[in-house]
């Protein structure tokens, strides 16, 4: 999965995000790699899924993925959710 998000940089870049790769130890990594030593995060991490987080690492997925286009389709959601993206409340009468 790394391999194939790392193919698909291009198109994280254009949507203004970073992949990373969760690991429990230092291991070769297309992609910047993450160490959590004491497995705290990647323990919750099912296999073959992803964890999608907005800037401030507020997680809005963590769950199996189908594939890169799901975790991209994922990143698109996050992105849309900025204060500037949603439409203003209505005032009232």
């Amino acid at each position: 999965m790394a391999q194939a998000v790392f193919l698909r940089q291009d198109e994280l870049a254009a949507l203004e995000a970073q992949a990373f790769l969760l690991a429990q130890e230092t291991q070769e990594s297309p992609l910047p790699l993450l160490v959590d030593r004491e497995g705290m995060l990647v323990s919750v991490i099912p296999e073959q899924g992803a964890l999608v987080a907005d800037p401030f690492l507020e997680a809005y997925h963590l769950g199996p993925v189908e594939g890169v286009e799901e975790i991209l389709d994922w990143v698109r959601f996050v992105g849309a959710q900025c204060p500037e993206c949603v439409l203003p409340e209505a005032e009232w009468l």
